[in-house]
């Protein structure tokens, strides 16, 4: 099950044995085996928030790629996969730890940590439960879910009179080229290829290359001018444009599961999903536990249907990541 991850290996035969003494003991879970178990699931949360950041720190220098210690975003969870499959090995009830470690990870932004570390655990999560009979709406993973739902409804989609997340921003100085880049950042698209010549460019790239927070770039030698090919990192696209948005969300549910589930993961609080992605509410990213019944539908909000889901939720990993320069 341990794959040769970047967790101290240590922490693993550390997890395991406090796992073997709660085994042996029944369920009785002693005051040291429940350190012992904590501080595993601490370790290796610091390990995956270290990750999380180096894999966003930006190159060393304009030709330089990603340090040699880098990792893929994809393997960044695994250690963390492997963690519940070993607490569901002897107690699921033992990933809530794990959930509340997880969901209490402070590098980025919440939309940045949706991309980076919420997505690949969702992708992989089902291949787990269903190892050992389980699904999302069993106990403890429901509550997972219900706190992953409220999280991305309350702070990625937010509402539809909110048309830029507070770290988008006004990239430009103003002048004429600049104008092109602004409407970029505001707009729907995630990519464009902008062509200056010369001085006008430069001036260009320069305005990208101090937002490497929110774009990456690369300089188009092929044609006349020289072209500048901006896009937008991932976070950035989940929270654009609010129909863009829209879209990320229903296709963010549907990697949890379908309406059913939804509904019975939501219970009540699943009228008010619909109303956040109809943009007539924010919903709210607190409240208690939802109560196991059908949630009535407004007309003016449909359900999830398969035909609104047609984008694909981007990765760090499929985003052009080395900054190069050109004069």
């Amino acid at each position: 099950m341990l794959s040769n991850s970047s967790i101290d290996k240590n922490i693993w035969v550390k997890i395991l044995r406090a796992l073997e003494e709660y085994k042996t003991s029944r369920g009785i879970l002693a005051g040291d085996i429940e350190k012992a178990i904590h501080a595993c699931i601490a370790a290796v949360t610091t390990s995956l928030q270290k990750l999380v950041a180096l894999s966003r720190a930006p190159p060393l220098s304009w030709n330089s790629l990603r340090s040699s210690a880098a990792v893929e975003l994809k393997d960044l969870v695994q250690p963390y996969v492997e963690l519940l499959e070993a607490c569901i090995s002897v107690d699921p009830a033992l990933c809530r730890a794990a959930f509340a470690s997880i969901l209490n990870i402070s590098s980025g932004t919440t939309s940045a940590n949706f991309v980076d570390v919420y997505f690949p655990l969702l992708k992989a999560m089902p291949k787990v439960l269903q190892k050992y009979d389980l699904t999302i709406v069993s106990s403890p993973f429901d509550e997972l879910a219900q706190e992953l739902i409220a999280l991305y409804l309350h702070h990625v989609l937010h509402t539809s009179t909110v048309s830029r997340h507070p770290d988008i921003r006004i990239l430009g100085c103003g002048c004429e080229d600049c104008k092109h880049l602004d409407s970029f950042m505001v707009g729907p698209e995630t990519q464009q290829l902008l062509r200056f010549p010369g001085a006008r460019r430069i001036h260009v790239e320069g305005r990208v290359r101090d937002a490497s927070d929110l774009v990456s770039y690369t300089i188009i030698e092929s044609g006349s001018p020289y072209g500048i090919k901006i896009t937008k990192l991932p976070h950035v696209v989940v929270v654009g444009h609010w129909t863009v948005r829209v879209k990320y969300a229903k296709m963010f549910l549907r990697m949890i599961g379908n309406e059913t589930v939804l509904q019975k993961l939501m219970g009540d609080r699943y009228a008010n999903v619909l109303l956040a992605l109809g943009g007539k509410k924010q919903f709210s990213a607190g409240g208690s536990s939802p109560t196991h019944a059908s949630a009535s539908h407004d007309p003016s909000n449909p359900p999830l249907h398969e035909d609104t889901l047609t984008p694909t939720i981007p990765t760090n990993s499929d985003m052009p990541r080395t900054l190069k320069r050109k004069h």
